[in-house]
């Protein structure tokens, strides 16, 4: 039958069908992912046995025990080896210059550390290597506030989890100038105590609304003093980092559960303050390390997690203060810190438990691709 010029709509049809089949030829293909291993820890849940895990677009699909491959996807088998979430530093310097704080005002809620950061730093490969998927890096407490952090994953394109992300405040020595307001102690506990109340700008609504994680830096017993002051008078949730006296914290918290942010557990600590971190847990306070890459080495976390459970710490609680818990407490636990249906990709592969330092990385993914790979022996390498 002859197509009538005075009916286009006729072909209206077929013009949308061929408009679909162009649009679909020129997506990407999905890329579909099976990866295959001895065992998963997922983070949360039951440890997988002979595990699968499908991975579609660096999103993990599903998680299971045994199971087939589905045609469509590729399988990496990865042996023997151990499945866990990638670590999460709970707080990094890395990849940034060293004055991440503007001293000018004491509060600031423009600037952003994610405007700073260096793609393709040297340390983001060291990170990977010691299977560090995703740090926290939040300006340093120049200020009363200054300014907002950023989760980072760990790839030299800097693949942001949260680019606006936690706001810095501190009460540390710092904030006191005498150039500008606070000029005291007392006034910058005043000021900070008002300026959180008042939640004039948005960040702060969003805080005050539980939406958005604050970070209070305190480590003497004067600014520990004012930050649990604080956070009880405004009924408030402060993520609470310290160098200070844990035991201290412990003390002044009366009952009041905390989330706590703690220089991941090292030999260099008197064995006293190594119970710490296990009372803490035990007490019913939220506790993440935090490694301070690069001051320190991104090994620090999985020793100190050790450290920890060496010294009464449990194994899960210590997983949890290197893996999920930093996650939770920055606000992306919906995408990383741990494996399970929706969550990002990123993982490592070891020879046995993360926990046992007896077990060597073997790779690092993010996003579902491989990102450190262990050298290979080159005897191994040549036969």
């Amino acid at each position: 039958m002859p197509s009538n010029p005075s009916r286009p709509w006729l072909r209206l049809p077929s013009l949308l069908l061929l408009s679909f089949l162009v649009l679909c030829a020129a997506l990407p293909a999905q890329e579909r992912l099976a990866f295959r291993a001895r065992k998963l820890i997922p983070g949360a849940g039951a440890v997988v046995d002979d595990a699968l895990m499908l991975v579609v677009d660096g999103r993990i699909e599903a998680i299971s025990s045994g199971g087939s491959v589905p045609s469509a996807y590729r399988l990496i088998d990865l042996g023997d080896g151990v499945i866990a979430a990638g670590l999460v530093d709970a707080i990094s310097m890395a990849t940034a210059p060293n004055d991440l704080g503007e001293s000018t005002d004491a509060v600031d809620l423009r600037s952003q550390v994610a405007e700073v950061l260096v793609a393709g730093h040297r340390d983001l490969g060291l990170l990977r290597a010691s299977g560090i998927t995703s740090v926290l890096i939040l300006p340093t407490d120049s200020t009363l506030i200054s300014g907002f952090g950023c989760v980072v994953k760990t790839t030299d394109e800097l693949d942001f989890v949260s680019r606006t992300g936690p706001i810095a405040c501190g009460l540390g020595r710092g904030v006191v100038s005498d150039r500008r307001l606070p000029t005291s102690f007392m006034g910058a506990v005043k000021l900070l105590r008002e300026t959180l109340a008042a939640a004039d700008a948005p960040a702060l609504k969003e805080w005050r609304a539980g939406k958005r994680p604050l970070y209070c830096r305190a480590d003497d017993e004067l600014q520990l003093r004012g930050a649990l002051e604080i956070m009880a008078e405004l009924s408030a949730r402060l993520v609470l980092v310290t160098d200070g006296s844990l035991r201290r914290v412990l003390e002044l918290a009366k009952g009041r559960a905390l989330d706590l942010v703690l220089p991941a557990p090292s030999l260099e600590m008197p064995l006293r303050d190594l119970r710490l971190a296990g009372e803490a847990v035990a007490a019913g306070h939220h506790v993440a390390f935090r490694a301070d890459t690069p001051s320190r080495s991104p090994e620090a976390l999985r020793v100190g997690a050790a450290l920890a459970v060496r010294h009464g710490m449990s194994p899960s609680a210590a997983w949890a203060a290197i893996s999920s818990e930093p996650a939770r407490l920055a606000g992306v636990a919906e995408r990383i810190g741990s494996l399970a249906v929706g969550r990002d990709a990123d993982f490592i592969v070891l020879d046995g438990d993360p926990i046992d330092l007896s077990a060597s990385l073997r790779q690092t993914y993010v996003g579902g691709k491989v990102v450190y790979s262990r050298p290979v022996a080159k005897e191994k390498a040549d036969s």
